[in-house]
């Protein structure tokens, strides 16, 4: 039996006549936090597109999932939007989620940890982007999330597990990426701990489906030793 992995992209959205492959699920969360499906596609690709461009350029047989929290012109939302978009994927056990996105203010620090305590309890594995100016960043840095940084110097399907120590990056991995859409467009990616979060998202994807029933830590502690440096 096949083991396909599915990931929840929680971004502005993904526009899926820019692949072949649509999304199994493309939801969104208003500003109330009520979740429904996502009717609307961006005539343009949106920075959650070009990450799922990514993450399919190097896994290109998982299933995407799209949680639109994000406004695609000001990719900003709000803190009941990144609950409520965290809530479905508990309550759905969605095992791997890319986040591109986060806040830093200090109420929100609360109600995010438990948001997140809860995922890692029950095994989900949260990848999300430090903060690109060196602030502390949530949800990528909560206790369990994988937190990522770029590197510069990296190109491509690159990356590597660093100490996940306070401030510190529990992968870098690169920002620069060339994608072909199915607008028979090139887009040329580069910096961003984003585009690199994606790098890693496809990375954890691909041992999950080398380790079918694998538990969070299992693949996790074989990432660090496959990437390890």
């Amino acid at each position: 039996m096949v083991n396909v992995v599915t990931i929840a992209v929680i971004d502005d959205g993904i526009a899926d006549h820019f692949f072949q492959e649509q999304c199994v699920l493309r939801m969104k969360v208003d500003a109330l936090g009520r979740i429904t499906r996502d009717q609307t596609e961006a005539a343009v690709p949106t920075h959650g597109t070009l990450c799922a461009g990514i993450i399919r350029r190097y896994m290109p047989d998982c299933r995407l999932i799209s949680i639109r929290i994000l406004s695609e012109k000001t990719r900003k939302g709000t803190l009941q939007q990144l609950l409520a978009a965290l809530d479905w994927c508990t309550r759905k056990k969605i095992r791997l989620c890319n986040l591109s996105l986060g806040t830093s203010y200090w109420k929100d620090y609360f109600p995010l940890k438990r948001a997140v305590y809860k995922m890692v309890r029950q095994g989900q594995i949260l990848v999300a982007a430090m903060g690109n100016d060196g602030q502390m960043l949530m949800p990528a840095d909560l206790h369990g999330v994988i937190r990522v940084k770029e590197d510069l110097h990296m190109q491509g399907y690159s990356l590597r597990c660093c100490t996940g120590r306070f401030r510190q990056p529990d992968f870098y991995a690169s920002s620069s990426h060339f994608l072909e859409l199915d607008d028979a467009k090139g887009y040329t990616l580069v910096n961003g701990n984003s585009y690199a979060t994606a790098v890693v998202t496809a990375a954890i994807a691909q041992m999950m489906k080398e380790m079918p029933g694998a538990g969070r830590n299992q693949i996790m502690n074989q990432m660090r030793k496959r990437y390890g440096r």
